[in-house]
C-alpha cells in the first residue's frame, strides 16, 4: 500500500492535529511525546528529548518510512481511531472525509466498520468473501476461544505473563484464553487432547504463536502454527527469549512479528487485539506494570 506526497501531508495534519490552511485543525492536537508514543506502537523505539525535530517534520518522516509497507494500513487506521477524538471539539467523521479527498487519488478509501474505521481499496470497501470451507469470525461458535496462545511448555513463565497482560488489558474472562501450560487456562479434564486442540486452533478468533528457540524445537508448536497457517486466519508471531524476526523462515517470515521485549510493540498488540476482538481496552496505566514484567521475563535466557 502506497500513498502520494500530498496524502502524506494530509495524514500528518490529522495525526499531529496541526492547523489546515484555513487556520483550523481537523483533529485533536498531539504533542511531541504524544507523537513518539503514537509511532512507537508500530515498532519504532524513539524517545522524546533535546534535539527533537519539529512535530510536522517528525510525523511526515515517519509516514514516509511506513509508506509502501504493511504497517501503513495500521498507521492510517490509528490516525482516525474514534477514541482519540473523544472529549475533544473535533469530529472523527470530518477527519475521515478530509483524508478521503486525498486517498481517492491513491485508489484508497477509509470506511466505517463497526466502531472503527478501516482502509480499503476503491470498490473493495467490504472484506472479500471467505472461502466456503473457511468460516468467518461471525460464523464461529459463540463459545469459541478468543485467544489461543501456542507455546512451548519450557516458556511457561513468559506465556503466563502474556496471559495476565491480555486478560487485564482487554477485560477477558479466563475461559476466553487457551494456554495449555498455564493453570486456569489448560484443556478441561478428560478432554481428548488432540481433537480439542485441532478444534480450538482452527476456531479461535485470534492466534498468537510465542516464538522462542524452545518453541521451534517443539513438534506440537510447529503443528499448531502449521494448522493455523493452513486455516488462513489471523496469526500473530510473538518473539521472545532473544529470537529475532530475521531468524524466521517461511511461511512465518511473511507475517509481521511483534517482540515481547518492546513496550511499543506490546501496546500495539493490545490495541490491535482489542480492535480485532471488538473489546474495550483498559487504560494503559492499569497494565503498564504487566508489560514491564513481560519484558523482563522475556529477556531471560531460555
Amino acid at each position: 500500500m502506497k500513498i502520494s506526497e500530498e496524502t502524506i501531508k494530509a495524514v500528518q495534519k490529522v495525526i499531529t492535529g496541526d492547523s489546515l490552511e484555513g487556520g483550523n485543525s481537523i483533529a485533536p492536537y498531539r504533542s511531541g511525546p504524544d507523537l513518539v508514543t503514537f509511532f512507537n506502537q508500530f515498532g519504532e523505539s524513539d524517545e522524546y528529548g533535546q534535539g527533537f525535530p519539529s512535530r510536522w517534520f517528525y510525523a511526515e518522516g515517519k509516514i514516509r518510512k511506513f509508506n509502501n509497507t504493511d504497517s501503513l494500513k495500521q498507521v492510517l487506521e490509528s490516525a482516525v481511531d474514534p477514541r482519540h477524538f473523544l472529549g475533544s471539539d473535533h469530529d472523527v467523521n470530518e477527519a475521515v472525509e478530509y483524508l478521503n479527498q486525498y486517498l481517492e487519488y491513491d485508489d484508497l478509501k477509509i470506511v466505517k466498520e463497526g466502531k472503527y474505521y478501516r482502509i480499503r481499496g476503491i470498490g473493495d470497501e467490504a472484506e472479500p468473501e471467505a472461502d466456503d470451507s473457511i468460516p468467518t469470525i461471525t460464523e464461529q461458535k459463540e463459545d469459541s476461544i478468543s485467544i489461543f496462545i501456542s507455546h512451548s511448555s519450557k516458556d511457561e513463565e513468559v506465556a503466563e505473563k502474556l496471559v495476565t497482560l491480555l486478560r487485564t488489558a482487554l477485560k477477558l474472562d479466563s475461559n476466553e484464553i487457551r494456554c495449555t501450560s498455564v493453570d486456569g487456562y489448560r484443556l478441561p479434564g478428560g478432554a481428548n487432547t488432540n481433537e480439542q486442540l485441532k478444534e480450538e486452533i482452527y476456531n479461535s478468533k485470534s492466534f498468537i504463536g510465542l516464538i522462542t528457540p524452545n518453541s521451534l524445537n517443539s513438534s506440537y508448536v510447529l503443528f499448531e502454527l502449521g494448522a493455523r497457517w493452513g486455516a488462513k486466519r489471523q496469526l500473530i508471531p510473538l518473539l521472545s527469549k532473544g529470537f529475532k524476526a530475521n531468524n524466521l523462515v517461511a511461511p512465518l517470515k511473511d507475517y509481521n512479528a511483534l517482540d515481547c521485549g518492546s513496550r511499543g510493540q506490546m501496546l500495539q498488540l493490545v490495541n490491535e487485539l482489542g480492535q480485532f476482538l471488538n473489546r474495550e481496552e483498559e487504560k494503559p496505566s492499569l497494565y503498564s506494570k504487566l508489560i514491564d514484567e513481560l519484558i523482563t521475563t522475556s529477556s531471560k535466557d531460555s
